[in-house]
Parts: C-alpha cells; sequence; structure tokens
C-alpha cells in the first residue's frame, strides 16, 4: 500500500515525509479505508411493515450518513505534517508543541498552536512571494475547513464518499505543493 503514496506524492516529498513515519502509516491507513469503503459491499437484511423480508447487496460507499470518519486519518496526517513542516523551518521543536499532558485534552489550545505555526511559516516567506502566499492559504484553509469543520460534531456533514475523497486529495495536494515549495527555496531539507 506504501506505493501508492506515490500517486499522491513526488518522491521528494515523500522523502521529506519519512522524517516523522507516524504521517506515512497515517495516509496508508486512508488508502487502505478509501479502497475498502470505495469497493465493497455488504448484504443486509430490511423488513416491511407486514414482516416479509429481502436481502440487498449494497455499496458500503452508499451507506452512510456522515463520511468525515474517512477524512480522520489524513487530517491527522496533516496535524503531524505540520508539526514536522515546523521543526524543519526551526520554528518549533517537539518539545514546544504540547508541553504538558493537560494541554493534550485542550482542543482550543492545540487548534492555536497549530494556527501558529502555519502563521510562522507564513513569516518564512517574502510577503511579495505570489506562490509563497497562496501556500500559507492554503495550508489555512485545509486547517480551518477540511480538518478542523468535519472534526466535530456541529461542524460539516460530508454526505457523499465521493466529497470525503475529494477533500483528502485536497489535504494531499497541500502537503505535497507545500513541501516543493519550501524544499524548492531551500529553506527544508529532505
Amino acid at each position: 500500500m506504501a506505493e501508492k503514496l506515490n500517486e499522491h506524492f513526488d518522491s521528494d516529498v515523500i522523502e521529506f515525509l519519512d522524517k516523522k513515519s507516524e504521517i506515512k502509516e497515517l495516509l496508508i491507513d486512508w488508502l487502505i479505508l478509501v479502497d475498502y469503503t470505495g469497493v465493497a459491499s455488504m448484504s443486509r437484511t430490511e423488513y416491511s411493515v407486514t414482516g416479509y423480508s429481502s436481502t440487498k447487496v449494497t455499496k458500503i460507499s452508499t451507506l452512510y450518513y456522515d463520511y468525515s470518519f474517512l477524512m480522520a486519518p489524513a487530517y491527522k496526517a496533516f496535524e503531524g505534517y505540520l508539526y514536522l513542516l515546523a521543526e524543519s523551518l526551526g520554528l518549533k521543536k517537539a518539545t514546544q508543541e504540547i508541553q504538558n499532558i493537560g494541554n493534550l485534552y485542550d482542543s482550543e489550545k492545540i487548534q492555536r498552536v497549530k494556527e501558529e505555526i502555519v502563521t510562522e511559516t507564513g513569516e518564512k516567506i517574502d510577503k511579495n512571494d505570489k506562490d509563497g502566499m497562496e501556500i500559507i492559504d492554503s495550508l489555512r484553509r485545509v486547517l480551518r475547513h477540511y480538518r478542523h469543520n468535519p472534526a466535530h460534531f456541529g461542524g460539516e456533514r460530508i454526505d457523499t464518499f465521493q466529497k470525503a475523497k475529494n477533500y483528502v486529495s485536497m489535504i494531499l495536494a497541500v502537503i505535497n505543493d507545500t513541501t516543493k515549495y519550501f524544499l524548492s527555496k531551500g529553506l527544508i531539507k529532505t
């Protein structure tokens, strides 16, 4: 399954992600989950009011009310990626991200840390560099819309399998493009 990552990332991006192997493992989890959900079917028995039953074979990808669960491994990988990017840019060390165990349960503080990483990353880029500013906008959009929103009860319902898959494709494209940008500028290394 790891070779399927090559369909989503350039080889130098994969090499960069190797620095924090958990990111790749989460992305492989996503690939497995999407492959299984997209192709598998299941039988289920439906009962009518009159007591008759019928068995239908239904594609798993059509059964759910909310497909946000498909995105979970990818947005966890995105969070890990933000931490890796911050470390690689010299912005924060791993020990600075979560300073004590209590912060693990303070979701607002964790969200602020991730926002700070994106903001500080933007400070590494010349404000006249249009491509760089677009990279920062993309990171912020993924963090707020594709990661934060679907992860919460009150967030947007991801109502189709394809929408969840498309959202994750956006996350992967942002990781790929961001890494390529910073590698090309010599600000990070593989």
